[in-house]
C-alpha cells in the first residue's frame, strides 16, 4: 500500500488540478456567455434600424445567421472550449474523489496496523 505522505501529497496535486480546471471551465463560460450576449446586442440592432429582411420568423432568423456567420462560427468554437473545460473540471473532480478514497483507505489502514500493534503489546503509550 502507499505510505500516507505521498497519498497526501498527490491529493494535494490533485486538488490544485482541480481548482485550475474550474478557473478555466468559469474562463471559458465567461467567454461563451459574453460572445452569445454581444451577438443578441447587434441582432436587436440589426432589427431595430430595419435591416433585417424577410417575410417570416424563420425567413430573418436565416439572414440574420448569413449576416452574422462569422460572429455564429466564433461563438460554437467558444461553446466548444466551454464544454471541453467542463469536461476536464468533472474528470478532475472524479480524480481527487478516487484520492481522497485511497487516502481514507490507507489511513483507517494505517490505524487498525497501529490498533493491532497496541494490543498486541507492541507500543507503548506511557
Amino acid at each position: 500500500m502507499m505510505d500516507l505522505p505521498f497519498l497526501e501529497t498527490s491529493i494535494k496535486v490533485r486538488y490544485d488540478v482541480l481548482a485550475d480546471a474550474v478557473k478555466d471551465h468559469f474562463d471559458n463560460a465567461l467567454a461563451a456567455t459574453s460572445a452569445k450576449a454581444e451577438i443578441e446586442k447587434v441582432v436587436a440592432i440589426l432589427y431595430a434600424e430595419g435591416k433585417v429582411e424577410g417575410k417570416n420568423a424563420t425567413a430573418r432568423d436565416a439572414n440574420v445567421k448569413v449576416m452574422l456567420k462569422d460572429s455564429y462560427d466564433c461563438l460554437e468554437v467558444l461553446v466548444e472550449d466551454e464544454r471541453h473545460a467542463y469536461l476536464r473540471k468533472q474528470l478532475a473532480e472524479i480524480d481527487v474523489a478516487k484520492y481522497r478514497a485511497i487516502l481514507r483507505i490507507a489511513e483507517l489502514a494505517d490505524t487498525e496496523k497501529q490498533t493491532t500493534h497496541y494490543e498486541k503489546g507492541e507500543i507503548n503509550v506511557s
